[in-house]
């Protein structure tokens, strides 16, 4: 370990991050937008309506990745044109 020269200037530590949102982590997880999320599918589960809900939420989801799979069938057709013309 090398002796202290008091002739030299300490070493300038770089600045810390403040966190100025007590309820963020330090990773910048904020938990508020779960515990919204928690109290909805309370709110969902404790009404009449929630299997219409479920079945809703799940034809989406169903015509989403609908979506995604004809896509990924667009672009692999469009890399096989582009392979084809070179």
């Amino acid at each position: 370990m090398p002796a202290l020269d008091p002739a030299q200037p300490p070493a300038i530590e770089p600045p810390r991050v403040r966190n100025n949102n007590p309820r963020t982590t330090s990773a910048g997880f904020d938990p508020e937008a779960l515990e919204r999320g928690v109290k909805a599918l309370k709110e969902i589960s404790s009404s009449s309506h929630a299997k219409k809900a479920f079945e809703v939420i799940k034809k989406k989801e169903e015509t989403k990745q609908q979506e995604l799979t004809s896509k990924i069938a667009e672009f692999k057709a469009l890399q096989a044109q582009a392979e084809t013309a070179r």
